[in-house]
């Protein structure tokens, strides 16, 4: 089946060739002192740091041809909650298993 017009527009930019792929952002302070630093360790820019609603975003390709992204929020990421982590009020994990004594 030959691919769709809507696919064909993005074929430059996707690495079918590769099956599938994880797309992998990095949270990062600058994203424009970000990507020169990609291009003085031998990287290259795919896509140009650019606005976006969610931050800052810039596309880069390692020596070995990985994508990866780059991205700087308009605000600071919320930090994780401690909520799912483990209980700060529950038994200490340094005193080991109750004897039963």
């Amino acid at each position: 089946m030959p691919p769709s017009p809507a696919s064909t527009a993005s074929d430059a930019h996707s690495p079918r060739d590769r099956g599938p792929y994880w797309k992998t952002y990095f949270a990062v302070s600058d994203t424009d002192d970000t990507a020169r630093r990609i291009l003085e360790l031998g990287g290259s820019i795919v896509q140009l740091p650019t606005d976006t609603p969610h931050g800052r975003v810039a596309t880069a390709e390692d020596p070995e041809g990985a994508q990866f992204s780059v991205i700087a929020h308009d605000r600071p990421p919320v930090a994780a909650s401690s909520s799912g982590g483990p209980d700060s009020s529950g038994p200490d994990a340094s005193s080991g298993p109750a004897s039963g004594r």
